[in-house]
């Protein structure tokens, strides 16, 4: 959302979900990827962002796939491969949750990747202390004992976990 507002009114920006571009419909999966790439490119400048990425590029060597999930990441390594060539101006951009479930060759048609890691207890406090309502009044152990708690969040659940403290209030 960041990186929309920063980019809005100059570059088309495409949010692609699995649920978007995921069809039961034979070849219209295909379909829907091949009109995404061609209006990103018709549009240029523009930014095709593919949000949880890992939900359409899984491994391609698990015998539980189906055809159709085959053929789907075929046609998209086949599109990636086309940007490359292209000389136009989109730029495709993807985050994951779960970066080692990608399919290397999909890895591989991403020239930078970065992997952003959990918070540690400073940068938990210094957001404990920013999401919480300033008319909480939380003591100093009290956020000590939240930054414990939250070990493992992510900077998103910690946020969550504040806005419920905060919904606990009303």
């Amino acid at each position: 959302l960041i990186l929309y507002a920063e980019t809005r009114n100059q570059v088309t920006f495409f949010n692609v979900t699995s649920s978007v571009v995921v069809s039961k419909w034979r070849g219209e999966s295909e379909k829907i990827m091949r009109i995404l790439f061609h209006m990103a490119q018709k549009h240029a400048p523009s930014i095709i962002f593919f949000d949880e990425i890992e939900g359409l590029t899984s491994r391609r060597d698990r015998p539980s796939d189906h055809e159709s999930s085959k053929r789907f990441k075929n046609e998209l390594l086949q599109l990636l491969d086309g940007m490359e060539q292209q000389m136009g101006s989109v730029f495709v951009l993807a985050s994951s949750n779960l970066p080692w479930d990608i399919d290397d060759a999909f890895l591989r048609r991403f020239e930078k990747k970065l992997l952003v890691q959990l918070p540690n207890a400073i940068e938990r406090a210094l957001l404990i202390g920013k999401q919480l309502p300033i008319m909480l009044a939380v003591t100093k152990e009290q956020i000590e004992l939240l930054v414990r708690i939250s070990e493992h969040f992510t900077g998103d659940e910690i946020r969550l976990a504040c806005k419920e403290i905060a919904m606990q209030m009303v």
